[in-house]
């Protein structure tokens, strides 16, 4: 569902909140800048740091002024497959952590953003192992 969100530009960012509400909050909970889905998983020097460490942080040379939807494509073409779900993990992360940050006050280090993504990259990977395992039928 987040993906689907994410990839229609619907999520509930202060720009869209503002679209149905006029008096709300648009700006970033981290910078104060206004809070569009594109600044929030992109531009933010926030998100910058999350993204950084990772093998995804030269996506983001010469991006331009894509949609998240366009960039996202650009980045399909960009990464092995393999690495889509583990992209997917920190974009929801990030996602996450904002409204963590939003709603709970609570900030957490962008190392660990990584790492949450990263640990449940893995138990997706695992998960998908044993579907794959169970699939098999031995033929006698």
């Amino acid at each position: 569902m987040f993906l689907w969100r994410f990839l229609q530009n619907i999520l509930p960012t202060g720009k869209n909140i503002e679209k149905r509400k006029k008096d709300a909050a648009v700006e970033c909970p981290f910078c104060n800048l206004e809070e569009t889905q594109e600044h929030i998983f992109v531009e933010c020097a926030w998100a910058r740091r999350v993204w950084d460490p990772t093998e995804f942080r030269l996506i983001f040379e010469n991006r331009g002024n894509l949609s998240c939807t366009s960039w996202f494509c650009e980045v399909l073409e960009e990464i092995e497959e393999e690495h889509l779900a583990k992209f997917t993990m920190i974009l929801w992360n990030l996602w996450n952590e904002r409204n963590n940050h939003l709603f709970n006050k609570k900030k957490t280090k962008e190392w660990e953003i990584v790492g949450k993504a990263l640990s449940y990259h893995e138990e997706f990977l695992s998960a998908r192992q044993k579907e794959e395992r169970r699939a098999v039928v031995p033929v006698h």
